[in-house]
């Protein structure tokens, strides 16, 4: 299971950020043609009018585009409408989301080999996968 961490006690790069961040917010809003997979670029989130640094994972033939949010981790589809430049000294600041993974975690158990009742609920380890994808986790 994969999730996001985001490092804030680099004050160094939290400062550097945070400045890019507040650059962002005044940059004329350029849309980009062509756009491809794997460019990166702007976006804002949901509702909200900031802009954000972005990845283009997918894009439909109906101009959607799948985007992965550089510094938060999580996925979005927006239109293409909503994809915006992004000036390269934006790219330098190292990205906040830290790709992180659960592995081989299990039940605690004095024994090599767990037996069926020592093992998780299939139901929790539903809900384990999916948490993660559904918060944000700061470190």
């Amino acid at each position: 299971t994969k999730f996001y961490v985001q490092i804030r006690q680099v004050k160094k790069i939290r400062q550097d950020y945070d400045n890019i961040t507040t650059q962002m917010q005044n940059l004329e809003r350029v849309r980009l043609k062509p756009l491809y997979e794997n460019m990166y670029g702007m976006a804002t989130f949901d509702t909200g009018q900031d802009l954000y640094r972005v990845k283009a994972v997918k894009i439909t033939e109906n101009f959607d585009v799948k985007v992965y949010y550089l510094d938060f981790g999580n996925y979005m589809w927006i239109n293409a409408n909503q994809f915006f430049k992004i000036p390269y000294g934006f790219l330098i600041c190292p990205f906040q989301a830290v790709e992180c993974s659960l592995e081989c975690v299990g039940p605690a158990s004095t024994t090599q080999s767990l037996s069926a009742p020592q093992r998780w609920h299939p139901n929790f380890i539903g809900e384990l996968e999916k948490n993660p994808y559904e918060q944000a986790l700061r470190s």
